[in-house]
């Protein structure tokens, strides 16, 4: 809140509003006790060029184990036809794409800067042996990211910034599809 000191509770106390106490170990049914999280590895990957889009890529897997290129081709393909389509509408631009194949399912959020300073994207989400989906449940939410995918998009939120704060030229639209992240997701703490 803008303008008014909010005093916030000890970070190992619960909070509590009214009669519910929400204990910090357990929030609910968005975080298993059981679960245990770990890291995963982002790989740049070459960027997806049509004749009117320049897509930074990035492939997310499990420590040790290369995301399958079959798997890349069939999410560059749908990407690719994604842009197409744009260009028939004579659109044109930048952003990037990022596959995360997790154990039993992959995510594909193909995301592009449109309006300046917008990130518009749609995400997909293939199950073993399925085809990509357009992700979004029946009661209207929709997948949006899975922890390790933010560290790709917390990147280009600083790589899109450094583009727009630039010249803008032929040299600073190299540097941006240049600019990307590897590495471990998330750092350990």
């Amino acid at each position: 809140m803008v303008g008014r000191h909010v005093d916030r509770p000890h970070p190992g106390s619960p909070v509590t509003s009214g009669a519910v106490t929400l204990d910090r170990a357990d929030i609910g049914t968005g975080v298993r006790r059981a679960y245990r999280h770990y890291q995963k590895v982002i790989t740049p990957n070459a960027p997806l060029r049509t004749e009117r889009y320049a897509l930074k890529w990035y492939d997310i897997g499990l420590i040790g184990k290369i995301v399958p290129p079959a798997l890349v081709a069939e999410a560059r393909d749908l990407a690719a036809g994604l842009m197409a389509a744009r260009a028939l509408a004579d659109e044109a631009g930048a952003g990037f794409v990022i596959l995360n194949e997790c154990h039993e399912v992959a995510y594909l959020a193909v995301s592009i800067w449109r309006n300046d300073n917008e990130l518009w994207e749609r995400i997909y989400a293939r199950a073993q042996g399925g085809e990509f989906m357009p992700l979004q449940d029946e009661s209207g939410w929709r997948h949006h990211h899975c922890v390790w995918q933010l560290t790709a998009i917390c990147h280009e939120h600083a790589a899109w910034h450094r583009f727009l704060f630039g010249l803008r030229d032929d040299a600073g639209r190299r540097q941006w599809l240049s600019d990307m992240c590897s590495g471990l997701t998330p750092e350990m703490p």
